[in-house]
């Protein structure tokens, strides 16, 4: 409604009253009311971007600062791990120290492993991301935890099917840098499943037959060198595949050929 138009209508009503209304009084009043009201919007308007102007301010120095080492609040979400076969994922990794200890063993092999057929192992190894290693081939495993840095073991291992007439079996060396490790494979007294020597060169050698119990038909030598490398050689003939049955009557190395191991490998 213009003024032209409230004027109008304030003289019908005025002629309405025996006293007379001030149309110019009452135009004015209405044109002040207006106006706070639309200072009134004007001021909400102005809270509205001064608040928007906060967040956002706010929001910039929690970033920056999230940049320069603080913890911006975040949702907690628990890390995403990668199983292969119902086993955490693991990322082999090929290094000078893995070539060398491969070295060593190469130079050795014909007189650790005789008479042997000497064939790559997928069925020990089928959680390996980049598929099956080369047999007796060290390499370096870290385990797929879903975090940026997996977890690494902190040892090489080499893996292999070692076949002949009586059949199959596996074995898996382990060689790291912390001879303390592996104390479950030391001999102690009175027991007659495992015998320790001395040899001498200063190495600690303790080797353990599981064969027949629960943990399959396993043998295990385990050696410590002066230098501090620890050597793990497990020989199993009880396979994950066909675990209610040897894969052959015993394993094909002998307790002495075991530990022939011993020695080979210098972390």
């Amino acid at each position: 409604m213009d003024d032209k138009q409230l004027t109008a209508g304030l003289n019908l009503l005025a002629d309405e009253f025996a006293n007379g209304v001030d149309i110019d009084a009452v135009i004015e009043t209405e044109r002040v009311r207006t106006r706070r009201r639309r200072s009134v919007a004007a001021v909400a308007m102005a809270i509205v971007v001064l608040l928007t102007a906060v967040s956002v301010v706010t929001l910039t120095m929690n970033v920056d600062q999230g940049s320069q080492g603080a913890s911006p609040p975040t949702t907690q979400t628990s890390p995403t791990r990668k199983v292969i076969n119902g086993k955490l994922a693991a990322n082999r990794v090929v290094d000078d120290e893995s070539r060398k200890l491969t070295g060593q063993l190469d130079a050795a092999k014909a007189t650790l492993l005789p008479n042997l057929q000497i064939a790559p192992d997928p069925e020990n190894t089928d959680n390996i991301q980049e598929g099956t290693p080369p047999a007796l081939e060290f390499g370096k495993l870290f385990i797929d935890d879903g975090t940026e840095q997996p977890q690494e073991i902190q040892e090489y291992e080499a893996f292999a099917k070692l076949t002949d007439q009586q059949g199959v079996a596996t074995i898996r060396i382990s060689v790291s840098d912390n001879a303390a490790q592996r104390q479950d494979l030391d001999c102690l007294a009175g027991r007659s499943d495992c015998t320790s020597q001395v040899l001498p060169d200063g190495t600690k050698a303790s080797w353990h037959t599981h064969i027949g119990d629960a943990m399959g038909w396993n043998q295990n030598m385990v050696a410590r060198r002066p230098d501090g490398t620890l050597t793990v050689v497990s020989l199993s003939v009880w396979t994950i595949r066909d675990g209610d049955r040897p894969t052959r009557p015993e394993v094909p190395l002998t307790q002495e050929q075991l530990y022939k191991f011993a020695t080979v490998f210098t972390y």
